[in-house]
């Protein structure tokens, strides 16, 4: 992979989610490092790679109050509903005549059969 392009790396990422049914979203990066994860605060930078932000006094990694900011962008797209309240349509039954024929035509004449 450190061959790869970044190009051929968003390829593969959007090629494997497709096949998982996985949705994937875009998030424009910029700003996400030097904005506060926790209260949106400009952040200052301090030594070995940390951030303090004065408002509400966070320490934190910048990589990782980078990531936390991109992820939270990309929630804002996510569907508001929880998975339970998804309506998903039964799929139409398949009916063989020859084996299914005495519930098929009970169904169709709603009459009891014997």
């Amino acid at each position: 992979m450190n061959s790869w392009s970044y190009a051929e790396l968003e390829r593969q990422v959007q090629y494997k989610a497709d096949w998982n049914g996985i949705p994937v979203i875009y998030v424009r990066p910029g700003g996400t490092s030097a904005r506060c994860s926790m209260c949106g605060h400009h952040a200052l930078p301090e030594e070995n790679r940390q951030l303090h932000c004065p408002n509400c006094g966070l320490t934190i990694d910048r990589d990782e109050n980078a990531a936390r900011n991109i992820v939270a962008r990309g929630l804002r797209f996510r569907p508001v509903g929880s998975a339970s309240e998804a309506v998903v349509q039964e799929p139409p039954r398949r009916v063989i005549l020859t084996v299914d024929a005495d519930q098929s035509t009970s169904k169709l004449t709603d009459e009891p059969t014997s």
